[in-house]
């Protein structure tokens, strides 16, 4: 039974929560960032795309397809924002009725995952999933021995297990609630003695088997758990081995029957380096076949790693900034002012640090009576120095708007902009344009749906952007049910060659590079004052240069 509302909710996990923000929630958060902490409610987590995308689909199917478990693992360098991941998926269900959100950290407690399941969950849930068992099947006869048979045979679970719901249903306050506790996960030595054979030889199937159950009841009434297990990295400090096994086998329990464990969403998130060892890596040395299950899992935050990418840091904080403090500020300024600070202090490329800076020159900003002066940018010549702006006006005005662009952001959007009135030239419909993500879906005369996307960045010999971005276009291009791909990227971005080009041909992907001189023309099609005619004759030449594929 999916639940559609909640379905849709997750779309909005990761939504920049700006305008909701009061004076002293800004003036909270700002105040984290300064000293380089997490803020207890963030209201954004900026770029990790590709992550904030796979948990918000994990989500969606949970609450609509109710498939049964689900478990991502969040991965992430020290200062990559993992912390920033978990409260804003806590915050995004905390005051949802039927969904319960806990939050466990591991650290230096020997812990067992399933107990700390049950543990999570209120006592009074666990009492009404009982007495429903009683209520629903009518069990409860004068002969325990009957109803401890009639159990086992109805839910395919062991005698104590049995036992333990029966004791757990009785009207004897001492009695059932020593029971409730024990299913909860805190053991009663005094029931147990009592009542239970052999309690600790089948424990594991214990829990696990009443954690089925407790699914189900989940599933009935509507109710969804969701834990975070964080921090999971200090296993590897537990002194007793057989515990670090153990937790890592129980998680292998729990892949391997995904769908009955219904309702119930497990995060477990770890730093990657912990102790100068691979965490992951490490797991494959406690338990392998464990690590088989959970290397398809794992969701990998990323360093900050473009000029794109810090310029919309920079933009979250500045209005947050803006707003509080009444001011203006540049964020062309910022990010040189920024970028020159991380080449000759050798800061690690992580958000914590960058959003520290930040938040660092914008007090000096504020503070300083000179703070409008405009810093010294060394930039390097790049080609569109070399461009013969003379022979045209629009080629100038071009060349104009693209250096004065507020953002790389912007000079991007500029591009996707472009390329929509190319293709629209050409004789394509434009059925969709995203300037922010950068892709456009047309319409050609023959009615086929074609993909473009656009990838930009100022940085030069990055391989791992082109594939990176490539894998986000696939994944659009899948979404949107599309055939044709074309993939544009900058020529220096990285070099392939005509067997790389055809491997991608192949599979119904053009690859299509462009340089600055391809930019300009591109960008005459967005002025004004040029006439239909002249950006025609643009599109046509661009067409027969075969820099392009329309």
């Amino acid at each position: 039974m999916g639940n559609p509302i909640l379905s849709k909710k997750s779309e909005t996990i990761f939504e920049d929560k700006f305008d909701k923000l009061s004076m002293k929630d800004i003036a909270i958060e700002l105040k984290h960032y300064r000293i380089g902490t997490a803020p207890e409610n963030p209201s954004f987590v900026a770029n990790q795309e590709e992550a904030k995308h796979k948990i918000i689909e994990k989500f969606k199917d949970f609450f609509d397809l109710s498939t049964g478990l689900e478990l991502p693992i969040l991965i992430s360098n020290i200062g990559d924002g993992k912390t920033h991941f978990i409260r804003m998926i806590s915050d995004a269900f905390s005051k949802v009725n039927n969904v319960r959100v806990r939050r466990i950290y591991i650290r230096d407690e020997q812990v067992d995952i399933k107990l700390k399941i049950l543990e999570a969950v209120e006592r009074n849930e666990i009492k009404n999933c009982v007495n429903k068992i009683f209520k629903k099947y009518k069990v409860a006869s004068n002969d325990e021995n009957y109803a401890v048979a009639n159990l086992q045979e109805k839910y395919g679970i062991n005698k104590n297990l049995a036992i333990t719901l029966i004791k757990g249903n009785l009207n004897d306050v001492k009695i059932h609630t020593q029971a409730i506790q024990l299913l909860k996960g805190n053991f009663e030595v005094e029931f147990i003695d009592t009542y239970l054979y052999n309690f600790q030889e089948s424990s594991e199937e214990f829990y696990f088997d009443f954690l089925k159950i407790l699914c189900d009841y989940f599933e009935a009434e509507n109710l969804y758990t969701i834990i975070v297990f964080d921090e999971i990295e200090h296993v590897m400090d537990w002194k007793d081995q057989e515990k670090q096994k153990r937790f890592f086998r129980n998680i292998k329990e729990l892949t391997d029957k995904l769908t009955l464990y219904k309702n119930l969403f497990l995060i477990l998130a770890a730093t990657q380096i912990y102790g100068g060892e691979d965490f992951v890596q490490h797991i494959n040395l406690i338990e392998p076949a464990t690590y088989d299950r959970m290397k398809s899992l794992f969701i990998n935050l990323k360093d900050i790693s473009s000029d794109e990418e810090v310029m919309n840091l920079i933009n979250y904080l500045k209005k947050r900034y803006e707003k509080y403090y009444s001011i203006n500020l540049d964020e062309n300024l910022v990010f040189t002012h920024l970028k020159q600070r991380f080449k000759t202090e050798r800061v690690e490329n992580t958000y914590r640090n960058y959003a520290q800076e930040i938040t660092k020159i914008f007090d000096e900003y504020r503070n300083n009576e000179h703070c409008n002066e405009e810093i010294s940018d060394k930039k390097e010549k790049n080609a569109f120095n070399n461009i013969d702006v003379d022979t045209y006006d629009a080629k100038k005005q071009a060349l104009i708007r693209w250096k004065n662009a507020a953002s790389p952001i912007a000079n991007k959007s500029f591009i996707v902009e472009a390329v929509g009135a190319l293709l629209v030239l050409s004789g394509n419909e434009l059925i969709n344009i995203n300037r922010r993500t950068g892709y456009i879906i047309v319409s050609s005369k023959e009615k086929e749906k074609k993909l473009f996307y656009i990838t930009y960045t100022s940085r030069k010999n990055f391989a791992k952007l082109f594939s990176d971005k490539l894998n986000v276009a696939l994944r659009i291009k899948e979404q949107k049910s599309i055939k044709s791909l074309v993939y544009l990227y900058p020529k220096e971005l990285t070099k392939l060659d005509k067997n790389q080009i055809d491997s991608y041909r192949n599979q119904g992907i053009e690859i299509v590079s462009y340089d600055d001189q391809l930019i300009i023309k591109l960008l005459i099609l967005l002025d004004e004052k040029v006439s239909v005619d002249y950006k025609k004759q643009i599109a046509n030449d661009i067409k027969k240069s075969g820099d392009f594929v329309i």
